[in-house]
């Protein structure tokens, strides 16, 4: 297993335990958008894992983030306000 895929499972699994045992539970917060950021681009698996588990996507490219857009294949400049 590489580190990349090593580094995503542990992400994967601390955004689950967080968003239910501290966002949800305690803060009270339901509609919660997950979100992995990587120093590169991921794997083709990795990236679809994680759209599988409703997870979005972003690292950086060239001092600039991108973002995978599951719904198009695409990916682009990373806009924050687009998540909110």
């Amino acid at each position: 297993m590489s580190d990349q895929e090593k580094q995503t499972v542990k992400g994967v699994g601390q955004l689950k335990y967080y968003k239910f045992s501290i966002v949800q539970r305690q803060m009270g917060f339901e509609n919660i958008r997950e979100i992995l950021v990587y120093s590169q681009k991921p794997n083709d698996s990795l990236i679809e894992f994680c759209v599988s588990e409703n997870i979005s996507i972003v690292w950086l490219d060239e001092g600039t983030f991108k973002v995978f857009y599951p719904e198009n294949n695409s990916e682009s400049d990373f806009e924050p306000l687009n998540f909110i």
